[in-house]
């Protein structure tokens, strides 16, 4: 739900070292119920490795319309320090001083609003995708035994859609 990327850059796709990272990844972040990956697509360009914790640093900090928020805020319930920040406070001459306690008393209750929030936002702005993608549908109603075509989800990543029918079900 927060839509928070990580990439882990690699300069050996050998599966020792996907475990270990993917190890890696799970104790820093938990177990996730799904992982996305771009299937091995290995790029040309030499060093592109140095550039993906920019790319997802930018990707992390612009916040998600369908959220409200970053990916950052929902799941460290703070807008992100950037680059930007750093160089106005040493502009203006800001110092800070940060008690512990005091932040740590508050960001539970900053995440619980903020997962409220992004929650809210995201039924919001899937249910006007959905009434976008309904336009010019026909609503359909089937009776028992009826004789239908079911799209079925795929069951392995390398088999694809399924199809079953026509027949009754």
């Amino acid at each position: 739900m927060s839509r928070f990327p990580e990439a882990i850059p690699m300069r050996s796709i050998r599966s020792e070292k996907i475990i270990d990272n993917l190890i890696g990844f799970f104790t820093k972040f938990d177990i996730p119920r799904t992982l996305q990956s771009d299937c091995a697509t290995n790029f040309t360009r030499r060093e592109w490795d140095k550039e993906v914790p920019y790319a997802l640093f930018s990707i992390r900090s612009i916040p998600n319309e369908a959220l409200g928020y970053s990916p950052f805020e929902v799941v460290f319930g703070h807008c992100v320090h950037g680059p930007l920040e750093v160089v106005r406070e040493h502009l203006e001459g800001e110092t800070l001083e940060i008690n512990i306690l005091d932040c740590l008393s508050g960001l539970q209750e900053k995440l619980r609003k903020a997962w409220e929030f992004a929650k809210e936002n995201l039924e919001e702005s899937q249910e006007v995708m959905k009434n976008k993608f309904d336009v010019g549908t026909q609503k359909r109603v089937f009776k028992p035994g009826d004789s239908v075509l079911v799209l079925l989800p795929f069951q392995e990543i390398l088999r694809g859609h399924s199809f079953k029918g026509p027949g009754r079900f």
